[in-house]
């Protein structure tokens, strides 16, 4: 017997509906899946940001308060010293007596850093900067850098020079002396001077002058010898605005 009873198409129908289905919410699940772990990627990548913002940020201010108690703490000249350095640089620390000050501390500190500002806009460059300001015992301590020798002579006005004894053009005026552990030795003639090969510092003002080497010779009047790379440089008739014009030769 056959009956007129047409197959279930729906079945099939329904079956590739359902596999049809299957696959959208497979691929929908697998986008869902992929939509996850890229929000999870960056998730992850914005908290390494964030962290190692915040970890820079750790670090800066560490290196911040260490630089600071390093410029606080960190030893003062006892007495006015003009420091050359092996990469050019100059450093100045002025030692005086609070008493002989006729303005308070704040106000010359504003003082020294309105004219290094004027200075450096002047030359459209930082080249002096303030460093620092305190007391020690019974004085006053400032402390200032500079680019080099030639930015020192212009802000301070004194005539300093920083060459070599071959290329300089100096007249070797004065009375030298050899020097060796840290004591003038034996007299030498400004001709032999003028054939030595090394650095030579030339400069007219009473202050204490550590070179970046070791100090063979020097000019003898107002000179003495306090190590290795200094010389202190003092007036003669104890006239503090006199200055001799003092030669120091070091390797």
């Amino acid at each position: 017997m056959f009956h007129f009873f047409p197959k279930k198409e729906y079945n099939i129908t329904d079956s590739e509906k359902i596999s049809q289905k299957g696959i959208e919410m497979t691929t929908h699940t697998r986008k869902k899946r992929m939509s996850r772990r890229r929000r999870k990627a960056i998730l992850r990548r914005r908290r390494a940001l964030v962290l190692g913002g915040m970890a820079l940020v750790v670090i800066l201010l560490l290196y911040l308060i260490v630089h600071a108690l390093y410029i606080k703490f960190k030893p003062k000249a006892d007495k006015t010293t003009l420091t050359l350095r092996e990469n050019g640089q100059v450093r100045l620390e002025e030692v005086v007596d609070t008493d002989n000050l006729s303005v308070s501390k704040g106000e010359l500190k504003k003082s020294i850093k309105e004219d290094i500002n004027r200075f450096n806009k002047k030359h459209d460059e930082k080249l002096v900067r303030f460093i620092r300001i305190g007391s020690k015992d019974d004085k006053t301590y400032v402390e200032t850098t500079y680019k080099d020798i030639d930015t020192y002579a212009k802000f301070s006005g004194y005539d300093v020079k920083l060459t070599t004894v071959k290329k300089s053009k100096c007249d070797f005026n004065a009375v030298f002396y050899r020097v060796k552990d840290s004591k003038k030795t034996k007299q030498v003639s400004d001709l032999d001077v003028k054939k030595m090969k090394y650095n030579l510092l030339t400069l007219d003002e009473n202050i204490a002058v550590k070179v970046p080497g070791e100090i063979k010779v020097v000019s003898d009047e107002g000179t003495k010898i306090t190590a290795d790379d200094e010389v202190l440089i003092k007036p003669t008739n104890g006239d503090t605005d006199y200055a001799v014009k003092t030669y120091i030769v070091f390797e």
